[in-house]
């Protein structure tokens, strides 16, 4: 993950996962052993007058349906 403007933190509560997104630096975030599901995710790093909007959803697939997914994109 890379920022094209400030530092925000990418953050799924429900999986435990956070990470700071950078415009300097890629990083990444691996998590395992998920359920699979629809998990509602937000930006936890105040980063400007729209924060508060930046919101979204993260889909956890088994992965098979991940490689499929992967491959027609």
């Amino acid at each position: 993950m890379r920022s094209e403007d400030v530092i925000h933190s990418f953050w799924v509560p429900s999986l435990g996962g956070k990470v700071d997104v950078r415009p300097d630096q890629e990083n990444t975030l691996v998590l395992t052993n998920l359920k699979s599901g629809s998990y509602r995710g937000k930006c936890a790093e105040y980063c400007g007058t729209n924060h508060t909007l930046m919101t979204f959803t993260t889909e956890v697939k088994p992965a098979d349906e991940f490689q499929d997914f992967a491959e027609s994109s």
